[in-house]
C-alpha cells in the first residue's frame, strides 16, 4: 500500500521560516550588542582587570588588549621603536583578547587600529591596584589609557581602587557596573573621560559621587641602603597625602567613603584665561 502524501506541508515550512527568523534576529542582536575595549596598567592576569571583565561580560562584547607586564607609572608613554609582541589572553579558560608587550596607551591605539572590527562603544581601563585621584592621575598608565581613547573621540573610563585585605576588586566592580552600563548609551562632553576612584573599603554603601579633581599628590619617601659592595642605593615609596581635602573633590569624597567620579579632558589649557595670560606676558592673541 503506498504511503499517503502529507496533506499539509505548511507546518514544516512554517517551522523553517520561524527558525530562519530566529537566526536573523540573533544575528541582528549580536550586531547591536555594545562593544567594549578593555585594558589596564597592572598587566594581563591582574585580578582587577578580571573582576571588571566578569561584571561586564553579560552586557557587552569585550575585547581585552592588556600589557604583558606591569606598566604602573608609565603615564602616557607610547612605544615607537621596539617590536611589540602579542599573544592570546584568556580569562576563565576562554580567550578574550591578547596580552601585548607595550604600554597601556599603546594598547588602546592598537586595539582601535589593529584588533577591533569596529570602533568600540566604550574603553574601560582598570581596575587598577591603588587609586589615582588628583595630580596622581598624571602618572597613571590606567588613566592615560582612558585619556588616549578620549583623544580618539571614544568614550572612556579609568577605574582605580585602594585595595583591602582580602582584595575588594569584586565589590568595587559591582559598585561601578551600573555607571559603566549607563555610559554605553549616555553622551559625554567631547574629548572627556571619567576618572573613577574607590577608597579601601570592603563594601560601598555610600555609592558614587561626582567630584572635581583635587590637588592631592604622592608624597615620596626615599630609604637609603648600602649594599654588600658598599654602594649606596635608594628604595622609593609613594604615599597619598593624608591631609583632609574638600568634600567636593575626588580625594575628599574618597576620605568620606564615596567612590569619586571625576570628569577629565586631555586638554591642558582647559579653563585657562588666555586673554589674561596674553596681557600678562605682553604677547598677541587671536
Amino acid at each position: 500500500m503506498p504511503t499517503p502524501k502529507s496533506r499539509n506541508p505548511m507546518p514544516r515550512r512554517g517551522s523553517l521560516l520561524l527558525l530562519l527568523l530566529a537566526l536573523a534576529a540573533t544575528a541582528v542582536a549580536a550586531q547591536c550588542r555594545p562593544l567594549i575595549l578593555m585594558t589596564n596598567d597592572d598587566g594581563a592576569g591582574a585580578p582587577g582587570l578580571e573582576a571588571i571583565y566578569r561584571q561586564l561580560k553579560d552586557v557587552a562584547d569585550i575585547y581585552v588588549v592588556a600589557p604583558a607586564e606591569n606598566q604602573s607609572g608609565v603615564s602616557h608613554q607610547i612605544d615607537t621603536y621596539d617590536p611589540i609582541y602579542v599573544k592570546p589572553y584568556a580569562i576563565d579558560g576562554q580567550t578574550v583578547g591578547c596580552s601585548v608587550a607595550t604600554t597601556p596607551a599603546t594598547c588602546v591605539i592598537m586595539g582601535l587600529e589593529v584588533f577591533l572590527p569596529r570602533t568600540p562603544d566604550l574603553v574601560v581601563s582598570g581596575i587598577n591596584r591603588g587609586s589615582n585621584p588628583g595630580a596622581v592621575s598624571l602618572l597613571s598608565g590606567t588613566v592615560a589609557a582612558a585619556r588616549q581613547a578620549a583623544l580618539r573621540g571614544v568614550k572612556a573610563i579609568a577605574l582605580s581602587v585602594d585595595v583591602t585585605d582580602p582584595p575588594n576588586y569584586d565589590a568595587f566592580a559591582a559598585a561601578v557596573k551600573p555607571l559603566i552600563v549607563r555610559m554605553l548609551t549616555a553622551a559625554l562632553p567631547a574629548e572627556t573621560f571619567l576618572n573613577v576612584n574607590g577608597p579601601a573599603l570592603a563594601v560601598y554603601p555610600k555609592g558614587l559621587l561626582v567630584t572635581k579633581a583635587s590637588r592631592v599628590e604622592l608624597m615620596w619617601q626615599y630609604e637609603r641602603v648600602t649594599n654588600i659592595r658598599g654602594r649606596d642605593l635608594y628604595w622609593v615609596k609613594g604615599v597619598l597625602d593624608p591631609r583632609s581635602y574638600p568634600a567636593d573633590t575626588d580625594w575628599g569624597a574618597m576620605q568620606a567613603g564615596y567612590i569619586s567620579v571625576t570628569p577629565m579632558t586631555w586638554s591642558y589649557d582647559h579653563g585657562i584665561d588666555l586673554d589674561a595670560l596674553a596681557r600678562g606676558l605682553e604677547l598677541p592673541k587671536k
